[in-house]
């Protein structure tokens, strides 16, 4: 008799353990058909009926909606309400990035009725463990710039500075791009700087984009404790220059082309336009400010 007692509970345990797993997985289903209809009402402006699938969806725990009913009610209301900061923390213990730096945000939208009351370095920090480039170079940017977190040494801050900014700029983040680039020339690293120097010249971030300009004509003889290319690319640096200006217009540029041309022979320059004409064509130079979500 006991044993036949004993079969009988695993059967129980065995029904209500695949009972459970069958209404769990209905319940993700359903969350996640909620959200891509509240998704698609959102994405065609529609905040106003989206949010309705989308409280469904969160309240079945999809943590995408949860931060879609955040961002409305932020929107709504122009700063974070009490219910706005329970969706974005409901969306940040799901793993949701964008929930995590909205947290971290500072200034008039952060807080329940903007007053924060949570430590914002924890949110970025678990965003940046994520994977999230921005994230990780923030992290970097708060422990090198605004002194962040504790550390029995310098050298311990500084590794942990250069390991987010490696993982972000690994990722293809620009900006990281160019303050690694700049952190391993403060540091003599300037094989390593010159890698990165050449990688951040590709992107479309207009600091990047400019000192890698500077860098090329300038060579060797540049700022110490900056960027020193190896050899001295007067065409390739004034072309980019060239190129940059044409596309912004933005008189720094052309004062640091200015500067430089004294001295240089005219085919130099010659050869330089023609070059830059070629350059960033139909590409946009961006600044890469901050942005939360889509």
């Amino acid at each position: 008799m006991p044993s036949l007692l004993i079969q009988l509970s695993y059967i129980l345990l065995l029904f209500f353990m695949l009972s459970y797993s069958v209404s769990a997985s209905a319940d993700d289903s359903r969350a996640e058909s909620l959200f891509q209809e509240g998704e698609t009402l959102y994405q065609q402006r529609y905040s106003a009926v989206a949010i309705t699938p989308l409280e469904e969806a969160a309240k079945l725990g999809h943590a995408g909606a949860a931060h879609r009913v955040g961002e409305i009610l932020r929107r709504r209301y122009t700063y974070i309400t009490e219910e706005a900061e329970a969706y974005y923390l409901q969306a940040a213990e799901g793993g949701e990035v964008y929930a995590m730096l909205r947290l971290a945000q500072k200034g008039n939208f952060c807080g329940t009725l903007r007053n924060c009351d949570y430590d914002r370095d924890v949110w970025v920090e678990r965003a940046a463990e994520n994977g999230h480039a921005f994230a990780q170079y923030c992290m970097a940017v708060m422990l090198d710039e605004q002194g962040r977190g504790f550390y029995w040494t310098q050298a311990g801050r500084r590794a942990d500075i250069l390991k987010w900014l490696e993982a972000s700029a690994e990722q293809g983040f620009p900006k990281a791009m160019h303050k690694l680039a700049s952190e391993y020339a403060q540091d003599g690293r300037m094989e390593e700087a010159v890698v990165w120097a050449d990688r951040m010249g590709k992107t479309d971030y207009f600091p990047a984009i400019y000192e890698y300009g500077l860098v090329l004509v300038d060579g060797p003889d540049g700022v110490e404790g900056l960027i020193q290319y190896p050899e001295t690319k007067p065409v390739e640096g004034l072309a980019m220059l060239f190129a940059l200006y044409r596309e912004t217009r933005r008189s720094s540029v052309q004062r640091s082309i200015d500067r430089r041309l004294p001295g240089l022979p005219p085919e130099i320059l010659a050869v330089a336009k023609a070059k830059s004409e070629d350059l960033l064509v139909d590409k946009p130079i961006l600044h890469y400010l901050p942005r939360f979500g889509t």
